[in-house]
């Protein structure tokens, strides 16, 4: 029964670990859904793109993503991208996330 337990542990901490890093990923995704498709909406209506720094900083986002305004004709489309670290295996990934969305703009 000893050695059985010391078999398996191993993988299911490692199957854990993953697990939860893989869902810290996936949060920190739909965080960036949320920001970028709330930042075009409100350059669609009209304001300024420094709205997004600030709106940023409200959701505390680490790392700061790295944003891509596109003007096309009848919307506004916002590109983020972050590379998020996360420690597995005793070694430090770089995971690229990256979320576009588009808000028609206001008047049209």
């Amino acid at each position: 029964m000893t050695a059985e337990l010391a078999i398996v542990l191993p993988a299911v901490l490692m199957v854990l670990v993953f697990s939860i890093t893989v869902l810290g990923i996936q949060t920190n995704r739909m965080a960036l859904i949320e920001l970028a498709a709330e930042g075009s909406r409100l350059v669609a209506r009209g304001e300024p793109e420094e709205v997004l720094k600030e709106l940023t900083q409200e959701r505390n986002l680490v790392p700061f993503p790295t944003a891509n305004w596109v003007y096309e004709e009848l919307s506004v489309c916002l590109e983020l991208s972050q590379n998020i670290k996360t420690a597995l295996f005793g070694s430090f990934l770089s995971i690229p996330v990256l979320e576009r969305q588009c808000a028609r703009k206001s008047g049209l």
